[in-house]
């Protein structure tokens, strides 16, 4: 696992493999009496972000380039809920 990586397109809160996957996942927290949830502050300009330093994790750590990935997001306000997959990238 690793956290905190910062490239300078980004940062990425937390990478994981699960299974034989590599997870990209981006924590965002909330408070109780916000309009939005955490998962709905991640913007399509956010997630073009975290692609392009997903990218730079993949060219410098060469024994990650053929797994599959996802990009998943924590959300924390009221709760806590693990959404994966909760993004994809057009093109």
């Amino acid at each position: 696992m690793v956290s905190n990586y910062r490239t300078k397109a980004g940062e990425i809160d937390i990478i994981v493999q699960n299974n034989e996957t590599l997870a990209f996942v981006e924590v965002r927290y909330r408070r109780e009496n916000s309009r939005r949830t955490g998962a709905e502050t991640v913007t399509h300009k956010k997630s073009r972000k975290i692609a392009q330093t997903a990218e730079h994790f993949l060219a410098t750590h060469k024994q990650c380039r053929d797994m599959p990935c996802r990009f998943d997001v924590i959300s924390m306000g009221h709760s806590i809920n693990l959404i994966k997959r909760a993004f994809i990238l057009d093109g």
